[in-house]
């Protein structure tokens, strides 16, 4: 489970720089992976302390394909677990985004089991920068 929670961290952020890059097809089908890592219920608290359901985030990453250059790049460091059960796992980790500009975000995520796959879901990101 640990090990499970920390990988969904690290792949779906390299999918998103691959989104955001344009180095991945712009199609549903490849685009579903991000929707389905999401539970339904996913929400976000970005650093700017807005609140986004799982519905506006799929909107708005969506329209930012190809938006970053090549050099863009995301790297996960740090992932601390801070609470396991069966069903739910909460850690944190740092994203750091370089590019145009760099940045450091701190966040804690909050992963739900899946009764239908056991799999794990996104269910809550809290994000704010450091």
């Amino acid at each position: 489970m640990e090990i499970e929670c920390q990988n969904n961290i690290i792949v779906l952020h390299e999918f998103i720089e691959s989104w955001l890059k344009g180095t991945v097809d712009k199609s549903k089908q490849i685009f579903q992976y991000f929707e389905d890592a999401l539970d339904s219920n996913f929400v976000i608290v970005n650093p700017g302390g807005d609140l986004q359901l799982k519905e506006q985030v799929t909107k708005n990453l969506w329209s930012a394909y190809g938006t970053q250059s090549e050099s863009f790049n995301i790297n996960i460091k740090n992932i601390t677990i801070r609470f396991m059960s069966d069903s739910v796992c909460l850690l944190n980790y740092e994203e750091h985004q370089t590019g145009t500009e760099v940045t450091t975000r701190i966040s804690s995520v909050l992963f739900k089991k899946s009764k239908n796959t056991n799999n794990y879901h996104w269910l809550h990101l809290h994000e704010t920068w450091r």
